[in-house]
């Protein structure tokens, strides 16, 4: 009877401590939490045309501990996931060095076709013991356009550039998690889901950009960087009243569906940001703005160019002489000689004028791969930089920069901040906030602006101006720029960079457009004029027919 007694008593006691180890282990089984992810937020023109959205997506994950014939699993699958046998052996091996992985992503981004087809192949040959884990495949509807603002992800669906790294935690959303009951060889116990907090979905947003103007930019930018054997080139165009970007585009471009393939490969960078050059002769609007506005110069001021000009023991030279200019001839001639004297007579204040204008500073626009451009030393500021400053030269600047100084140059003198997003839905397409027009500063008086718009619209409709941008019946203003580049401090007669800056109409502008081609080639008859204008001239032109066609249907 005793024994008996015993007996029971080492029972029981063992009955309740397996009892009370089940249930921690049942416990432990379901503490682990699955995230369940976001949906991320679309990228979209400001016409609502969809420049980038996610689509549901699979992972397959294998238990390796399960995987009877992991070769000839692999083989298998492979012509279904579009992956050679030996590519996903390789990663399977990879994954599984870590004797304590268990699961093992075999393949991702998956497709419900896809699944369904691996789920009839194992069906068929249970070869192992799998799961198909949810995830998302971000797609770019229009492949190239944009590609460098816009931006792609990474598998694990993170903004890695432009836009989509920018605003990556506006897009990306809050994952939810839930958990399972799971068996001692670790497979989730069918129907023990149970859903701790449901994911808050990723934000729209809505782009300034039009794509039907973007696209075509990037067709007509295309043409003619290959025109001219370039290396590359940027276009940008924007609303000067209001800031709004319209279409930035860069080239060569490539297709966001690849985006990974392109990680840090600078030839494929988003040019109107990180392009930093020496602007030329673009840059004598600001020059010229900035003498004007303080007084160093009127409209009628007489000067003269003999061709060639020294300062500090230095020759500054002008093709040919140009003789006795008042401003209007002087900017239209692009005199080197006339600019380096007005250089010298402003002193540091154009250098204070420059710093207005946000160059040498990044602009206010949410975007990472922004340049800030070269300012001179002050220390070492001299009348020869105030001279070559003047015409363009000793000093680095950004594509978006100079377009946003010329906005204010024509707009009344206000400098607008970059204006790319327009607004912000949530995941259901109901707008959460706006963006409306921005004024940072006043950098010049409505009557200096008023004059440099009268001076550049004599440069392309004067007989002796830039007539390779001139649209007959359209008023247009606009300025060239021919810089040479620098390699390890020495100028190279062989590269250039030929640039435009051109708006219209001119008595109320709506189009600002600027146009910089990168080492057209041979450079011998390359300048703004002949390569860079000529672009100007087909993107305004083509804006100009939509904008018919468009007024025709109200």
């Amino acid at each position: 009877m005793f024994i008996l007694l015993i007996f029971v008593s080492v029972c029981l006691f063992w009955r309740g401590f397996f009892d009370e180890r089940v249930a921690e282990l049942k416990d432990y089984r379901s503490s682990t939490p699955d995230i369940i992810l976001p949906m991320r937020g679309k990228i979209l023109d400001r016409n609502g045309k969809i420049l980038a959205e996610s689509k549901e997506a699979f992972n397959l994950q294998c238990n390796r501990n399960q995987m009877e014939n992991p070769e000839l699993f692999m083989n298998q699958i492979g012509p279904i996931v579009n992956i050679d046998e030996q590519t996903l052996m390789d990663d399977y091996k990879k994954n599984t060095q870590d004797p304590k992985t268990v699961c093992v992503v075999v393949a991702r981004k998956l497709t419900e076709n896809q699944v369904e087809r691996i789920k009839k192949l194992v069906k068929d040959s249970p070869i192992c013991n799998y799961e198909f884990v949810p995830d998302q495949k971000r797609t770019y509807p229009k492949r190239t356009t944009a590609a460098s603002l816009v931006g792609f992800v990474g598998l694990d669906n993170t903004g890695l550039s432009g836009i989509e790294h920018a605003y990556n935690n506006l897009l990306s959303g809050i994952p939810g998690n839930k958990i399972y009951n799971r068996t001692f060889s670790g497979n989730k116990v069918p129907g023990s889901e149970e859903i701790l907090h449901m994911p808050n979905h990723g934000k729209n947003l809505v782009l300034t950009l039009d794509e039907k103007i973007q696209s075509k930019v990037e067709s007509i930018l295309e043409l003619h960087v290959e025109k001219s054997n370039a290396k590359g080139g940027v276009a940008i165009v924007v609303n000067p009243r209001n800031g709004e970007l319209i279409a930035m585009a860069s080239y060569p471009t490539f297709d966001l569906n690849m985006g990974q393939d392109y990680i840090g490969n600078v030839q494929y960078s988003n040019k109107a940001l990180a392009m930093n050059y020496e602007p030329g002769s673009v840059f004598k609007s600001v020059t010229a703005s900035a003498a004007l506005d303080l007084g160093f110069i009127t409209p009628e001021d007489a000067y003269t160019c003999e061709g060639q000009i020294w300062v500090e023991n230095k020759p500054i030279q002008c093709i040919i002489p140009h003789g006795t200019q008042k401003l209007a001839d002087y900017i239209r001639n692009s005199c080197n000689v006339v600019f380096a004297q007005i250089g010298q007579k402003m002193g540091v204040h154009l250098l204070d004028f420059v710093e207005r204008f946000y160059f040498g500073s990044h602009l206010p626009i949410q975007l990472s791969e922004q340049e800030a451009g070269i300012l001179p030393d002050r220390d070492w500021y001299s009348d020869l930089e105030a001279a070559n400053i003047s015409f363009g030269t000793s000093i680095s600047v950004t594509p978006l920069q100079m377009i946003y100084a010329y906005a204010a140059i024509i707009n009344g003198g206000d400098y607008l901040k970059p204006l790319l997003i327009k607004e912000i839905q949530d995941s259901t397409g109901k707008v959460i906030e706006k963006f409306e027009k921005q004024i940072l500063k006043k950098v010049i008086s409505q009557e200096t602006s008023a004059e440099m718009v009268t001076v550049l619209q004599n440069v392309v409709q004067d007989p002796n101006g830039c007539t390779q941008a001139k649209i007959p019946g359209v008023p247009i203003g606009g300025k060239t720029g021919t810089s040479y580049k620098s390699i390890d401090g020495q100028y190279q007669n062989d590269k250039v960079v030929c640039s435009f800056v051109g708006f219209f109409p001119t008595d109320a502008p709506e189009y600002l457009i600027l146009v910089s081609i990168d080492e057209p080639y041979p450079s011998y008859n390359a300048y703004g004029s002949t390569i860079a204008a000529p672009v100007f001239k087909d993107i305004a032109q083509w804006i100009l027919r939509i904008e018919d066609q468009s007024n025709a249907f109200e």
